[in-house]
């Protein structure tokens, strides 16, 4: 009976003493019916990210409240908790990780800039208040894997995106204090689609980045490798951009780019870069750019192919606004039928950052 079990017991205490205390971490303390309340909002979180009864989730978080409110919210989910040391070696959890089968993970944020080494592929999944801290999170991860990737491989690939959620994270990505902490003579950028405008359209996301971000920083004009909207008609556009790709990739023809980190946004129909719903391009295997439209959308579009976009070491996706809410937890889920969710990176880390809003909380 739901009553006999661990957070079925929980809310009962929960209902005969709500404002009895249930925790303490020093100063901090939860009731009964907080601690309810906050592992039951995160189990549903849980649950929309696609975790299923009897999935291993992990707990990579030191000793505290939140802690506590994972492993109730884990049970609530139905799933297994899985507690990973604090204080372990980064290549003892991500040993864990692999080898518990976990694909779902509770962490702080002071874990963040240790995601990407834990191996395989992982997704997470960041809930932020809002549109500003997500755009703050997100900007905080682009600077960090810019920095890491030149360390590692003397230069960083990082594919933008384009709409209205990224222009907050490009503004701050221009400003002290990641500005200066980015090394923008290692920075090669790459849009992941564009519409076939003009550079200087209102509609260009190319101008979009101009204006929040390429215009503001000291990054050398050959780092940055705008789609030629300009080279003909769409056919031609992705034909040029993709070998562009090649040559900066030192690409054979079986080849697939490996960029260090892809941004990507979501549209409330579920689409990513211009991969839309039904359309065409969703199935192609072979090339890397393609062109494609749909008829609810305005302009032609070009845009990378979903091999392009699994092969990459980092995806981050940056999505804000109720309107994405009915479409996210099929996302999240893998549901094939939203382009954004079949985005799955074979060796890499796919994170998602959104608000609440978008959350549905």
């Amino acid at each position: 009976m739901k009553s006999q079990t661990i957070d079925g017991l929980l809310t009962l205490a929960a209902q005969s003493a709500p404002g009895a205390t249930a925790v303490v971490d020093g100063e901090r303390t939860l009731t009964y019916a907080e601690l309810d309340e906050q592992s039951g909002r995160l189990a549903g979180v849980l649950r929309e990210r696609g975790v299923q009864p009897g999935d291993r989730v992990g707990l990579w978080l030191e000793k505290s409240l939140e802690a506590v409110v994972g492993v109730y919210a884990t049970l609530k989910a139905g799933a297994t908790y899985v507690p990973l040391d604090d204080q372990a070696p980064v290549a003892r959890v991500g040993y864990i990780v692999r080898d518990a089968g976990i694909h779902c993970l509770i962490s702080s944020p002071g874990h963040g800039g240790h995601w990407a080494q834990l191996g395989g592929s992982l997704r997470t999944v960041v809930v932020a208040g809002d549109a500003e801290a997500l755009s703050q999170q997100a900007a905080s991860q682009v600077a960090r894997s810019v920095a890491e990737a030149a360390a590692a491989r003397g230069r960083c690939a990082l594919a933008l995106a384009g709409g209205n959620t990224p222009r907050r994270c490009y503004e701050l990505l221009a400003a002290p204090p990641l500005r200066d902490a980015i090394p923008w003579d290692a920075l090669h950028l790459f849009w992941g689609d564009e519409r076939c405008v003009p550079p200087d359209h209102p509609d260009s996301n190319y101008r979009m980045a101009r204006e929040a971000l390429i215009d503001r920083v000291p990054i050398p004009a050959g780092n940055v490798h705008r789609v030629p909207t300009e080279e003909g008609p769409p056919v031609a556009v992705a034909a040029y951009y993709e070998r562009e790709l090649r040559s900066f990739f030192g690409l054979e023809v079986e080849d697939v780019p490996r960029f260090d980190l892809i941004l990507l946004g979501m549209g409330p129909d579920g689409h990513t870069a211009s991969l839309f719903p039904g359309s065409p391009a969703l199935d192609e295997t072979r090339r890397l750019v393609v062109p494609n439209s749909i008829a609810y959308m305005p302009h032609e579009r070009v845009t990378f192919t979903f091999p392009v976009l699994d092969a990459a070491r980092f995806v981050a996706f940056l999505v804000a606004g109720r309107d994405k809410a009915d479409k996210l937890p099929l996302a999240l889920a893998g549901d094939p039928t939203v382009p954004a969710g079949r985005v799955r990176p074979t060796d890499g880390e796919l994170r998602w950052y959104v608000d609440r809003a978008a959350a549905g909380q």
